[in-house]
């Protein structure tokens, strides 16, 4: 009975360590099932992921190549439409310039009418200076005659790009640099050029004569003009500075000698005459026209 009993004991060791290693075994089998599914799991995201990534490289390089076709295309179109504007302001103004040349004549008399006082003719040196008289009054009133519909272009291919306020500074800029280009040529015509005229025709020795050819006196008159135009637009653009705040106000207040100087040596070298009479006639008006510029200045940021 002992030895049965410690045989049955003996089976019960000998059953549970086989068991036991059976077990171990099975259990080790399962964990290295696990681990290997969990690589290959792995491995499979990675496969996916670098599909994704390549999927996405391939996406971005595709949108990237059309972002360029699609600046070479908005490129393209905008050199044509800039070409387009050119054109059409170049047919425009050779338009007007036709236009023009119908009216040299009477253009050039009444250019004329200034000398009216003094009894001063104008003569013609050379074969080609009639034609060169009537190809510069003809561009210039050509210019003129085409301005509005070239500054309607112009605005048409421009206004795309700026936002309200931007197209209402500038409308605003616009009026002020036409309004102040009409004042300054029409004070050169019934003030400036006369009086600049008279004393230039007397500044001459004694027993001589002076001759004054059409052409110089047309240049003359298109020099003093342009120069009134370009010299008259610097309150303005001094308002512009102040109003924008790229200059302060006290930089113009503070330092108004040093300006008025300026001014005055500006007008001494673009003046054609030496004497104090037509520097005065160019200078006070830019100084009182700067002054105004100052004033408004003042009022707008009293206003923001």
């Amino acid at each position: 009975m002992k030895l049965k009993k410690e045989e049955q004991t003996l089976l019960q060791d000998k059953t549970k360590n086989v068991l036991n290693h059976n077990f171990k075994k099975e259990y080790f089998k399962y964990q290295k099932l696990i681990s290997t599914s969990k690589e290959k799991i792995e491995n499979r995201k990675n496969i996916l992921i670098s599909k994704e990534e390549k999927y996405d490289i391939k996406e971005k390089t595709s949108n990237l190549s059309k972002e360029k076709e699609d600046i070479k295309k908005t490129f393209w179109k905008h050199l044509e439409e800039t070409k387009n504007l050119f054109l059409k302001v170049f047919f425009a103004w050779m338009l007007g310039t036709i236009i023009g040349y119908f009216f040299s004549n009477q253009i050039i008399q009444f250019l004329i009418d200034i000398l009216k006082d003094n009894n001063h003719k104008l003569i013609l040196i050379r074969p080609t200076d009639g034609f060169l008289i009537f190809f510069k009054i003809s561009i210039i009133t050509g210019f003129l005659i085409s301005l509005p519909i070239n500054l309607i272009f112009v605005w048409n291919f421009v206004k795309t790009a700026l936002k309200t306020k931007e197209k209402i500074k500038i409308i605003r800029l616009f009026i002020y640099s036409l309004f102040l280009s009409i004042i300054s040529v029409l004070y050169g015509y019934f003030s400036l050029i006369p009086g600049s005229l008279d004393i230039l025709l007397k500044l001459n020795p004694v027993g001589t004569t002076v001759s004054l050819t059409l052409l110089e006196y047309i240049d003359f008159l298109i020099f003093i003009s342009l120069a009134l135009i370009a010299t008259f637009q610097l309150p303005l653009i001094s308002y512009f500075l102040i109003e924008n705040k790229i200059v302060k106000l006290e930089v113009f207040t503070k330092n108004r000698k040093k300006i008025y100087f300026v001014i005055v040596l500006f007008t001494a070298i673009i003046t054609p005459t030496p004497d104090i009479f037509t520097l005065a006639l160019f200078s006070i008006p830019l100084i009182l026209l700067l002054e105004i510029a100052i004033i408004l200045g003042k009022k707008n940021i009293n206003l923001n």
